[in-house]
C-alpha cells in the first residue's frame, strides 16, 4: 500500500512537471530583433563602381549606415505563426530606400503575408513558404556568435542569407524563409538585414492583438512571391544597364 501511494505519488509528480513544461511552451514567444540598411553588398559594389575616390565612397557608407529599421521578429511556439513587422524607421537626411518591408505574417501553414512599399507603391505578397527553392552552400560564417550557413533563392534578385541550424525554426526577416534554422543576416540587392538580439518573452494581450492585426491581407493588388521577384529583377537590370 504505501509502495502503491508512493508510486501515484512520483506519477502525479511527473504529470504536473509535463503540465508546467508546456504550459510554459504555450506561454513562450520568441523575440527576434533585427536592424536593416541600405548598404548592400550589390549596392556597395555599384557605390564603388561610381566613385572612384575612396574617401568619398567611406562617407557615403557612413551616411547609409545610419538610415535604419527597426524590426522585430516574434515566432508562437505553441502556433506556429510567426510575425515581422517594422517598430520603427531612423530616416538620414538625403537617403531613400527604394524598398522597405512593413510586415510579413507567417500562418502555422507556411502561408504568407507580405506587405512592402516599393518604388513609391504598395506591393502586397501571398504565396507559400514551399515555393521558395534555396540552393544551400558549404560557406559557413559566424553571425551574432552563431555559426551559420549560406543559402540563395534560386531565380531571386541578388538574394543571399545566412541561417544558423542551432535556432531550429525556419523562420527570418520578411520572406527569408523555409530555411533549416533562423535567417541571422539577410542580403537583397536593396538591403541587409540582420540580428541584434535573440530572446524570449511572455504571450501576452499585446502580442496576440499584434498577431491579430496583420493576419488579413491589406487593399492593393496580390503579387505571387515569384511575381514581385521578377519585379525586382527587371528594375535592377535597369539599374545596372544604366551605370
Amino acid at each position: 500500500m504505501i509502495m502503491q501511494k508512493k508510486i501515484n505519488l512520483i506519477c502525479l509528480l511527473f504529470l504536473l512537471s509535463i503540465s508546467i513544461a508546456f504550459g510554459q511552451t504555450e506561454s513562450v514567444i520568441s523575440k527576434v530583433s533585427y536592424e536593416s540598411t541600405p548598404l548592400s553588398p550589390s549596392i556597395l559594389s555599384l557605390l564603388k563602381k561610381q566613385v572612384p575616390d575612396p574617401e568619398q565612397v567611406n562617407s557615403v557608407i557612413a551616411v547609409l549606415q545610419k538610415h535604419k529599421g527597426y524590426y522585430s521578429l516574434y515566432i508562437d511556439s505553441k502556433t506556429h505563426e510567426s510575425l515581422f513587422v517594422l517598430d520603427s524607421l531612423h530616416s538620414e537626411p538625403g537617403v531613400s530606400s527604394p524598398g522597405q518591408i512593413e510586415f510579413a505574417y507567417t500562418n502555422s501553414d507556411g502561408e504568407m503575408i507580405v506587405k512592402e512599399s516599393f518604388m513609391k507603391s504598395t506591393i502586397i505578397i501571398k504565396d507559400k513558404l514551399s515555393t521558395i527553392e534555396w540552393n544551400i552552400s558549404d560557406e559557413t560564417k559566424t553571425v551574432h556568435e552563431r555559426n551559420c550557413q549560406n543559402a540563395t533563392i534560386k531565380n531571386g534578385p541578388d538574394i543571399s542569407v545566412w541561417f544558423s541550424s542551432e535556432i531550429s525554426t525556419n523562420r527570418g526577416p520578411g520572406y527569408f524563409q523555409g530555411l533549416f534554422g533562423l535567417v541571422f543576416e539577410a542580403n537583397d540587392f536593396f538591403s541587409t538585414t540582420y540580428v541584434t538580439e535573440v530572446r524570449n518573452i511572455e504571450k501576452s494581450k499585446v502580442i496576440n492583438e499584434l498577431f491579430e492585426k496583420y493576419k488579413q491581407a491589406p487593399d492593393g493588388k496580390v503579387y505571387s512571391l515569384q511575381e514581385f521577384f521578377l519585379l525586382k529583377q527587371n528594375f535592377i537590370k535597369t539599374l545596372k544597364t544604366e551605370q
